[in-house]
């Protein structure tokens, strides 16, 4: 799997909100951003498109933490430090959702 992608960075948690209007495929979210908390950002974005795929990425992967970004719709959660093959298995498992949810669409017209 090649990975041909357009990467935006935000710096802050309000940079990523802004930067979520524009409608990513992928969001991959810190749960520690300056200005507006990770968790606040996911809790923003999935209010404004539930669609949205959030994946969260924390050096702080407590029980806890899992639980809340679960409960506020995240679509996964990656541990610090993470490699390459698991952001190319997270980015995977988003295509395939993309797909049968576009099959699904194409079944119901």
């Amino acid at each position: 799997m090649s990975l041909h992608a357009n990467i935006h960075e935000a710096k802050d948690g309000k940079e990523a909100l802004e930067y979520c209007q524009f409608g990513y495929d992928i969001v991959f979210l810190d749960l520690v951003m300056p200005g507006i908390s990770g968790m606040k950002v996911l809790e923003k974005i999935k209010e404004d498109n539930q669609e949205q795929f959030v994946v969260v990425i924390t050096g702080e992967p407590t029980a806890e933490n899992v639980k809340r970004v679960m409960e506020l719709g995240g679509d996964g959660f990656v541990a610090k430090p993470y490699t390459l093959d698991k952001l190319k298995a997270v980015i995977a498992r988003f295509h395939d959702r993309s797909l049968r949810l576009k099959h699904t669409l194409h079944d119901e017209a």
